[in-house]
């Protein structure tokens, strides 16, 4: 809950860097940086849902859908795709603290496309100015790392499981 809070604020103050970049492009931002305080009810949302399923394709369309919107945000400002191409390795961590208790297979696909998106949108015309070389240079061996990190933590959580269980049969 605490994260989701955290990163709605600091997702909709990240205003502050639009109109530092560009002033006049900033204030055709307001209203998608203004989207992600919805985030503020998933924590509800995911208490009310009890299909784990559902659970899983709302948290990576929430992932894809941040970085469909920080990829329109960075188009409406002048040499926005530049100056803010660093967003998207934020984008790439962001699972490791929020997506714990998801799977493995979900924190993959979620980190792949987060990483992808954006020059998917590139390709089909949708960002302007995209600079492919630095972002792939950029994004792809963070990406790398965030997917590493994502099957040690499993692999992880799977040894402590099988720990638990051996020592609750053990104690019958």
């Amino acid at each position: 809950t605490i994260m989701f809070i955290m990163t709605a604020f600091l997702a909709s103050g990240e205003w502050v860097w639009d109109y530092i970049t560009d002033p006049v492009g900033a204030l055709n931002t307001i209203e998608l940086r203004l989207i992600f305080l919805v985030l503020l009810i998933y924590p509800f949302i995911f208490k009310q849902v009890r299909n784990r399923h559902v659970i899983e394709l709302i948290a990576v369309s929430s992932t894809l859908s941040a970085t469909v919107i920080i990829v329109e945000i960075l188009n409406r400002l002048e040499n926005g795709m530049s100056q803010g191409m660093g967003i998207f390795v934020y984008l790439l961590f962001l699972p490791l603290v929020m997506f714990q208790c998801f799977s493995l297979r979900v924190n993959l696909i979620s980190t792949f496309l987060s990483a992808a998106t954006p020059q998917v949108l590139a390709l089909c015309g949708l960002v302007q100015n995209f600079p492919h070389a630095q972002y792939s240079a950029m994004i792809w061996p963070a990406a790398i790392v965030v997917m590493i990190t994502h099957y040690i933590f499993a692999q992880n959580y799977r040894r402590r499981y099988d720990l638990e269980q051996a020592l609750e049969l053990a104690s019958n």
